[in-house]
């Protein structure tokens, strides 16, 4: 079996809830444990703030979150939760009705990879073929609810001639949402003729990755806020529960991009 990109196995097992929701502090009800812990990680890069203030560093992650979502951007909570999908390069072939093999594999949410086999005859327009593909991936085995059942495969062209693609989308959000495209040996003309995996130029979005600028905003207000404080009074101020954030000491960079993604009032 081989995955696109490299050899591997799924990196992902079911789990419970544990690491869905923190439940710290009023804020966290915006944004996961597992975020938070991620974020955390990054911010310790920073040599000005000190390991051992890792405690309070998760509380002003939590209070940036708030105040990223629900004050400044008008999201109902932290936007960490993409869906994952795998879309094929550009201008991709919509007939494969004479193909010498018709099987592909897919994984979702990291689920192991399962075998769907196409029937070609009649598959020559992208509509049918990504029809057809998400009928297949919809009737794998899902006796775990991983979220087979949810795939949805769709053909764009909407952007005109020469732009067009195909796109396998998980119907599940967040860190674990995710489709894993493989083939065995002398079977990849499915997804060498539809362009998908990175072998033939596709690309693989994970749902962890729709956040990296609001990553990005909430790592620039801690620091900002620590280096605005120093180390003494970022304690101080972690103690008295005291710490906030503001328009006024956002980074011009961080408030055109947190304008850009502003909802408007309900």
């Amino acid at each position: 079996m081989v995955y696109e990109g490299e050899t591997h196995h799924f990196g992902f097992t079911k789990t419970g809830g544990s690491d869905v929701l923190a439940s710290a502090t009023t804020s966290s009800l915006y944004i996961s444990a597992s975020k938070i812990g991620a974020l955390r990680t990054r911010i310790l890069l920073n040599p000005e703030i000190l390991d051992s203030h890792a405690l309070f560093v998760d509380e002003w992650i939590e209070k940036a979150a708030l105040w990223l979502a629900m004050t400044k951007c008008r999201l109902s909570r932290y936007p960490e939760f993409a869906q994952g999908f795998s879309r094929s390069a550009l201008s991709p072939s919509t007939d494969i009705s004479a193909l010498s093999s018709a099987v592909f594999w897919v994984g979702v949410n990291g689920a192991s990879a399962q075998e769907c086999t196409l029937t070609l005859a009649g598959l020559n327009s992208g509509s049918l073929i990504a029809a057809a593909m998400q009928v297949l991936i919809r009737a794998l085995d899902d006796t775990d609810d991983i979220g087979f059942d949810e795939v949805v495969v769709a053909y764009d062209s909407s952007d005109g001639s020469g732009n067009e693609y195909y796109q396998i989308t998980s119907g599940r959000y967040g860190e674990r949402s995710r489709v894993d495209l493989a083939w065995n040996l002398g079977e990849k003309h499915v997804l060498q003729s539809t362009k998908l995996g990175y072998e033939w130029g596709g690309q693989q979005v994970l749902g962890s990755e729709g956040s990296e600028g609001f990553d990005s905003a909430i790592c620039s207000l801690v620091e900002m806020k620590y280096r605005k404080l120093g180390a003494e009074g970022a304690q101080q101020a972690a103690e008295s529960g005291g710490i906030s954030f503001s328009e006024y000491e956002t980074d011009p960079l961080i408030a055109g991009f947190l304008a850009n993604n502003k909802r408007m009032p309900l």
